[in-house]
C-alpha cells in the first residue's frame, strides 16, 4: 500500500493530542511539514451520487471512505495548504481502484505584497484542542465565507455535458477561516477516541455545492451490507404473490 499522506504527516498526526482539554497544540509552518504539489494514497476512497434538494433539483453527494488516522493526515495537508506560502494547490491523487473520484485538490491563494490593494491578513497559527464534534460540520459562516465543496475537473473547466459527466475532482474548501475550521473538523473527526462513526460536510447554503460524509471503513461496510439485506428482502416481497 502506498500513502505519501502516512509518509509526510503520519508522525505528527499520531503525536497529536487525543483527550478533550488537553493543552493547545499550536499548529504552524513550522511545525507541519510543506505541501507537495501532489501526492497520492490509496487509502482513501470516494464515491459519487446525487441529493434531491428540492422538487427538480439535485446536488452532488460524495462518501468519503477512510480510516481514522488518514482523516487527521488530510486534516494537516489542508492546513499545510493555508500555512505554506510556497503552495497555493495541492494534488492529492486517489489510486484506491473503487475510488469513483480520482483527485482531491486543495488550495489557497497566498497573495504577494505587490499583489495586494487594501487590506489582507496571512493565516499564520492553529492552537488544536481536541473535541467531541457532532456528526454534522456547523458554522455561522455564509456565502464564500462558508466551505465549499465541489466537483470538477484538473483543468477546472466542464465545455460539454461528458465533461460534466466524467467529473472526478473534489475541490475545497474555501476561505481562510472556513478551510481552517474544516482542517480542524478533520483532526477531530479522525480522532480514535471520537464518539461518531460517520460525518457530515453540508452543501453550502448559499451555492448547489457537494455534500460530503465521511466514513470509517468498517461503518461504512456494516450500512453497505444492511442496504444489501434491505433491498434483498424488498425485492423478495415485491416477488411474493398476494
Amino acid at each position: 500500500m502506498s500513502c505519501d499522506l502516512e509518509r509526510i504527516y503520519g508522525e505528527l498526526a499520531a503525536r497529536l493530542p487525543e483527550d478533550e482539554g488537553s493543552d493547545p497544540t499550536h499548529l504552524d509552518e513550522t511545525v507541519i511539514p510543506p505541501a507537495p504539489q501532489e501526492l497520492a494514497t490509496d487509502r482513501l476512497r470516494i464515491y459519487r451520487s446525487q441529493l434531491q434538494r428540492l422538487p427538480g433539483c439535485r446536488g452532488d453527494y460524495l462518501d468519503i471512505v477512510a480510516p481514522r488516522p488518514t482523516i487527521r493526515q488530510l486534516g494537516l495537508l489542508v492546513l499545510a495548504v493555508l500555512f505554506h506560502e510556497q503552495c497555493d494547490r495541492s494534488t492529492l491523487h486517489l489510486t484506491h481502484p473503487d475510488s469513483v473520484l480520482k483527485h482531491i485538490v486543495t488550495d489557497y491563494k497566498h497573495w504577494k505584497k505587490s499583489e495586494v490593494s487594501g487590506f489582507r491578513f496571512r493565516p499564520w497559527v492553529l492552537g488544536y484542542v481536541p473535541e467531541n464534534v457532532e456528526h454534522a460540520f456547523r458554522t455561522d459562516d455564509r456565502g464564500f465565507s462558508a466551505p465549499l465543496l465541489r466537483l470538477t475537473n484538473l483543468s477546472d473547466c466542464q465545455h460539454n455535458e461528458n465533461d460534466w459527466r466524467t467529473r472526478d475532482v473534489l475541490n475545497w474548501v474555501g476561505g481562510a477561516g472556513a478551510t481552517a475550521d474544516v482542517a480542524e473538523f478533520l483532526l477531530n473527526a479522525g480522532r480514535e477516541s471520537a464518539t461518531w462513526k460517520s460525518f457530515t460536510i453540508p452543501a453550502n447554503g448559499a451555492f448547489f455545492t457537494a455534500e460530503a460524509k465521511l466514513w470509517i471503513p468498517e461503518h461504512w461496510e456494516e450500512s453497505r451490507r444492511r442496504l444489501h439485506e434491505a433491498q434483498k428482502r424488498s425485492a423478495q416481497i415485491s416477488a411474493d404473490p398476494i
